[in-house]
C-alpha cells in the first residue's frame, strides 16, 4: 500500500509575499501552505498527506468537506501547494496507533485512500469480475459437483490478477526521493526525460509463447472490448512482440505503456481514436533505455512516449526548481496546452521517476 501520510519533520518555513495569515512548509520536496495560527516551527514532526489523498468522513477532517476530502494541488496568493500538513495531536484520537518516529506510515491508521481515477474506470470497465458465472441448462445438474463447477469457472474466467512475474508500473515522485535528489546531483547522473502521458497503462507481454494483456491492475484472459485489447488487435502487438524476440517458446518480453483517447482520463489530447504510446520495454527482466526501446519499435507502427532530453541536474538547484523543469507545454496537445509532467529515467543505474507540473494540475483540477 502506498505510503499517503506519514510523519515528517518541517524542514523550512517561509513567508508569502502580502500574506499575513499563511506561509509555506517545507517538508522535504513539497512546499505546503499551512495557518500561522497553527504555530508550527522548523523541526516540528507533523503528519504530511499527499495530493491524491482522500481522508475519511469523520469529526477530525470536517474541514475537508468542501474539498469532497480530497487532498489536490491549490495555488493561494501566487504560492502553489502540494499536500496537506496536520499536527501530531490529530493522532490521539488513534491510541492503539504504534510508536510515533519519522518516516512512519499512519496511512491505515487514519483510514486514507488513494483517489485513482484510472483504478475507477477500470473498474467501470470490469464490474464482469465480480458477476455470477452462468450455467447453461445442461450444465447445471451437475454444478454441484466439485471439479465440473472449478472446470466452468475456468473457462468463463475472463479476468485475472495481475500477473506476478511482471512489475507494475507506478513510478514515485521526485518530492518523496530527496536522498535521490542530492545523489543526482553529487555525481552528475545522466537523466533521460520523456513526456509523461495523462492515459490509462497497459501491459502487454509474450511468456513462454503465451501472449497476455493487462491493465494496470488485472490480467484480461479473454478478448472483452476493451481499450487494452483493441489496441492490442490495432497494433498487432502479439504479431510484434513475436517478431522482436524471434518468437521464442522461452522467456518473457513485457512492452508497456500509456493508452490515450475517447473516455479516457476526459481524452485531455483530443483524439478521436485509441493511441498507444510504449514507455517501457523488458527482455527477460532488463529494461531497455529509451532508445533501445524506440529502435526496437521502428519495426512496427508504434511511437514510444514523446522525448524531451538528456539531462543532469545542477548542483545548485533544489527539487522545486526541477519542478519547474517539469512545466511546459505538451508534445501531444498541439503546443498550447500544458503536459503532464516528465519521466526521469537512468537505466544503468535502476533510477526511474516522475515531476508532475503543478500547472497541469491546476489547469485540469487534478
Amino acid at each position: 500500500m502506498r505510503h499517503l501520510a506519514t510523519i515528517r519533520k518541517i524542514k523550512e518555513l517561509r513567508p508569502i509575499p502580502n500574506a499575513d495569515r499563511i506561509e509555506v512548509a517545507v517538508i522535504d520536496g513539497w512546499e505546503c501552505i499551512v495557518n500561522k495560527s497553527d504555530g508550527f516551527k522548523v523541526e516540528d514532526p507533523i503528519i504530511y498527506i499527499e495530493i491524491d489523498s482522500v481522508l475519511p468522513d469523520k469529526p477530525e477532517f470536517e474541514f475537508m468537506r468542501k474539498y469532497k476530502f480530497r487532498v489536490k494541488t491549490i495555488k493561494l496568493r501566487g504560492q502553489v501547494s502540494q499536500g496537506l500538513v496536520l499536527p501530531i495531536s490529530v493522532l490521539e484520537n488513534h491510541p492503539n496507533i504504534p510508536d510515533i518516529v519519522e518516516g512512519a506510515d499512519v496511512t491505515e491508521w487514519l483510514g486514507i485512500t488513494k483517489y485513482d481515477p484510472e483504478a475507477a474506470q477500470d473498474k467501470v470497465w470490469y464490474q464482469k469480475l465480480g458477476k455470477k458465472v452462468e450455467f447453461p441448462w445442461w450444465l447445471k445438474p451437475f454444478k454441484r459437483i466439485k471439479f465440473i463447477r472449478e472446470w466452468w469457472l475456468k473457462r468463463n474466467q475472463t479476468v485475472a490478477d495481475f500477473p506476478s512475474f511482471i512489475k507494475k508500473t507506478d513510478e514515485e515522485r521526485i518530492q518523496n526521493l530527496p536522498e535521490l535528489f542530492e545523489d543526482l546531483k553529487k555525481n552528475e547522473i545522466p537523466l533521460t526525460i520523456t513526456e509523461k502521458m495523462d492515459g490509462t497503462s497497459a501491459t502487454y507481454f509474450l511468456k513462454d509463447g503465451k501472449f497476455g494483456v493487462c491493465s494496470r491492475n488485472k490480467w484480461l484472459l479473454k478478448d472483452d472490448g476493451s481499450p487494452y485489447w483493441a489496441v492490442a488487435h490495432h497494433y498487432n502487438i502479439e504479431d510484434y512482440l513475436r517478431n522482436v524476440t524471434g518468437n521464442p517458446k522461452k522467456g518473457l518480453v513485457v512492452l508497456q505503456g500509456e493508452i490515450i483517447g475517447p473516455n479516457i482520463q476526459k481524452n485531455k489530447y483530443h483524439l478521436s481514436g485509441f493511441l498507444f504510446m510504449p514507455f517501457n520495454l523488458i527482455f527477460n527482466g532488463k529494461r531497455c533505455d529509451y532508445k533501445q526501446m524506440r529502435t526496437a519499435l521502428e519495426f512496427a507502427t508504434i511511437s514510444a512516449v514523446p522525448y524531451v532530453s538528456e539531462f543532469i541536474v545542477p548542483h545548485d538547484w533544489d527539487i522545486q526548481q526541477l519542478v519547474k523543469y517539469a512545466k511546459g507545454v505538451s508534445l501531444m496537445r498541439y503546443g498550447k496546452e500544458p503536459r503532464e509532467g516528465i519521466v526521469c529515467r537512468n537505466q544503468e543505474k535502476n533510477i526511474s521517476f516522475k515531476v508532475i507540473n503543478p500547472d497541469f494540475l491546476l489547469k485540469e483540477e487534478e
